[in-house]
């Protein structure tokens, strides 16, 4: 699997996340995230693993630091079967919500792209 994360607890549960790329968010509405850091390169149209080039930028003392990475486009079908092989027997997906916090601090203005075109989905899963 793809950049995937998880964590066990001691009811056998998974939490994790993922990237969302298998909801096909059009390569056309990747430039709203860059307001957080965030930007999406493709070169093709997207298909089980087509690869797309993350790069997260972050503020360091006034400049830019950037990293860079592939990720591929799998579909939920791809990420289920993958779960379900490795022995899960119920498959959660969440939304991402943001924080009081981060309105606070942000606006709700501010994350109103992310809400509408959000690029992590909460995973759990229980064994």
């Amino acid at each position: 699997m793809s950049h995937i994360y998880f964590r066990f607890n001691t009811q056998h549960q998974a939490v994790g996340q993922s990237e969302r790329e298998f909801f096909r968010l059009p390569t056309e509405f990747y430039h709203k995230h860059e307001k957080y850091g965030i930007s999406r390169k493709c070169a093709q149209p997207l298909k089980e693993g087509t690869p797309i080039t993350l790069t997260l930028t972050m503020p360091d003392d006034g400049e830019s630091i950037s990293v860079s990475f592939d990720n591929y486009y799998l579909s939920k079908a791809t990420y289920e079967w993958a779960l379900m092989s490795a022995g899960f027997k119920e498959i959660c997906w969440h939304q991402p919500t943001i924080s009081p916090e981060g309105i606070q601090k942000f606006g709700f203005e501010f994350w109103q792209d992310y809400i509408d075109y959000p690029d992590l989905v909460g995973i759990t899963c229980i064994k």
